[in-house]
């Protein structure tokens, strides 16, 4: 898909895959072209249309398909969404929330 010029990447899901460069992650589409810059700090693959994303200061939120913050930056490390809930962590606490970013349970 493309050359071999990022230092990771991951599977694509939903057509787009992460790829880290100068260890900074974005996200190429299936032809290989960058659709959301590389500027985040780490992120995850897409599920359920959400992505797990770090901005500069490594605070994580979710970002759409677009690379816009669906969830803003707020903790501490983010799962991905499965089944319409994401595994969060706030300072010490773990917790799931859901594509809103309403808590949902421990």
């Amino acid at each position: 898909i493309t050359e071999a010029i990022y230092d990771d990447a991951y599977n694509f899901s939903g057509g787009l895959a992460a790829v880290a460069k100068n260890n900074q992650f974005g996200f190429i589409n299936t032809s290989g072209q960058v659709v959301i810059p590389i500027a985040f700090s780490n992120a995850h693959g897409f599920s359920d249309g959400l992505a797990a994303a770090a901005n500069e200061k490594g605070v994580w939120g979710f970002i759409d398909n677009k690379g816009n913050w669906a969830i803003k930056p707020m903790y501490y490390f983010a799962n991905n969404f499965e089944n319409g809930e994401a595994r969060v962590m706030k300072g010490e606490k773990l917790f799931y929330i859901d594509r809103e970013n309403k808590f949902l349970h421990d």
